[in-house]
């Protein structure tokens, strides 16, 4: 797709920041981290213009580009990838909402991976909060949450705390 606009750019009446965004985002969920990167980069290289017209995207294309250094394995580059996309998107739009939720939340099972435990506990405490103030579950009754709340305890030797939430999560998973 992105080939073909480039050749026929009269013919299509999309923008480049569209199927570069759509086509990064592809890649990276059929695991084809280093085109996802690429395609992304692409997508951001109008930075100033997309920021003012189309914010959302924007995020979307900082979001993609994490998630794709993550599955190449460069973990601190994806950490400052975060960043950067949470902080893009505090500006632009405001530290609200679901594409904010998932923003924190991403970041924190990152966090996670790279043993920084307590960060990442931050990190979900801000997606669920976020979660909840946009109608989403409180934070007590989202199993996501309190899983990986579980998971990270369980990794800052807090087995109390991780047992804790483990079972709260098995207990709403048994309700529903």
């Amino acid at each position: 797709g992105v080939a073909l606009m480039a050749q026929y750019p009269d013919q299509v009446d999309i923008e480049p920041i569209d199927m570069l965004s759509l086509a990064a985002a592809i890649a990276n969920a059929q695991s084809r981290f280093d085109d996802a990167l690429s395609l992304s980069d692409r997508a951001l290289a109008d930075e100033a213009d997309i920021a003012t017209r189309r914010p959302s995207l924007l995020i979307e294309a900082y979001r993609t580009r994490a998630r794709a250094l993550q599955g190449l394995g460069r973990l601190e580059d994806a950490d400052r990838a975060f960043d950067v996309a949470i902080e893009r998107h505090t500006t632009l739009i405001g530290d609200r909402g679901v594409r904010a939720m998932g923003l924190h939340n991403d970041h924190g099972v990152l966090l996670a991976s790279l043993a920084h435990y307590r960060e990442a506990i931050a990190a979900y405490q801000r997606s669920a909060a976020i979660f909840a103030a946009a109608g989403g579950p409180r934070p007590d009754d989202d199993t996501r949450y309190l899983n990986n709340l579980c998971d990270s305890y369980n990794g800052l030797g807090a087995y109390a705390q991780a047992l804790e939430h483990c079972a709260r999560a098995v207990a709403l998973m048994r309700e529903r």
